[in-house]
């Protein structure tokens, strides 16, 4: 059963998130294009401008008043911010508002008598939504790099000239690469997971006003967002606190900071920061399982479909 409730997710959501995708890898590729087009060392356009400065130099061309290229840079720049908004907000909403109307709103009679069980029915929806956000993100993240490596190229630089001595500092001062990604990607894998629970968790306490559903379940999610704000940042701000002093580090410039050198000194905040990064991560954790249950308890305990 949990695989055809997939199956019929990824179909239901899967219409305007790809065409949100489709939009953006456009938008990059259009990007690109114009980038190359219009970086003065790559293209005939720069011929063209400086014909056209002489032109205006001997008075043979009138002179304009406004930059075509900075024109079509801005217009780009606001079409390209709506893609992004499309992509990564809009992806969110638009997942939260098909589990609230599936679950909670006019679909959920349908749903919830399914024969299947409050856990898989959450766990599918989940699953779809944590796929989707990734994806987002990846294609998001993608056209950032993409957009930066082909201005780079065009100018005649290179992006990644850095990155192996960058990697050679990290290796010197004691960090394992793989560790750190593997950390790391968790942190960001566990975060996603609970801002969708969020969601849910919201969705599943605004249910249960018999009037203005739509406005509790807001004021549920950003009370929610507010607290674990209060609490994360409070406990990261001590956990941080505890492993500075136990590495030795004070940003007040005392210290191991101001005695070391510059790799030693690389050691000492990463294993700082990372100590505070795994006391986030059971944090984010115990929150995800929290809002999980919550949401499990109130479907499968409170529904409300009045």
């Amino acid at each position: 059963m949990l695989k055809k409730l997939l199956k019929h997710e990824y179909k239901a959501v899967g219409k305007f998130l790809t065409m949100s995708a489709a939009f953006m890898i456009i938008m990059t590729i259009v990007g690109a294009i114009g980038i190359y087009i219009l970086t003065p060392e790559a293209t005939v356009y720069s011929g063209y401008v400086q014909t056209y400065s002489e032109n205006i130099m001997d008075g043979t061309a009138a002179e304009v008043s406004f930059d075509f290229s900075s024109l079509l840079a801005g217009l780009y720049v606001m079409v390209y911010v709506v893609a992004a908004f499309l992509l990564t907000a809009g992806t969110y909403i638009y997942l939260w508002m098909r589990f609230d109307k599936s679950m909670y709103g006019p679909q959920g009679y349908l749903t919830n008598t399914l024969p299947t069980t409050p856990a898989r029915l959450i766990l599918a929806k989940l699953t779809t939504a944590i796929s989707w956000v990734l994806i987002s993100i990846a294609l998001l993240i993608g056209s950032i790099f993409t957009l930066a490596f082909v201005g780079n190229a065009a100018s005649g630089n290179k992006l990644t000239n850095n990155i192996p001595m960058i990697i050679d500092h990290l290796k010197q001062a004691g960090i394992s690469i793989p560790g750190m990604i593997a950390l790391y990607s968790l942190l960001f894998l566990s975060a996603i997971i609970m801002s969708v629970l969020m969601m849910y968790g919201a969705s599943a306490l605004g249910q249960l006003a018999k009037k203005s559903r739509v406005i509790a379940t807001i004021a549920f999610y950003f009370a929610m967002t507010m607290v674990l704000n209060v609490v994360g940042t409070f406990t990261m701000s001590i956990a941080f606190r505890i492993f500075s002093q136990k590495e030795g580090v004070s940003l007040s410039g005392s210290g191991r900071l101001a005695n070391g050198d510059y790799i030693e000194q690389i050691g000492y905040i990463y294993r700082a920061v990372n100590g505070t990064a795994l006391i986030f991560l059971i944090l984010i954790i115990a929150g995800s399982a929290i809002l999980y249950f919550l949401t499990h308890y109130v479907t499968s305990k409170r529904l409300n479909l009045e």
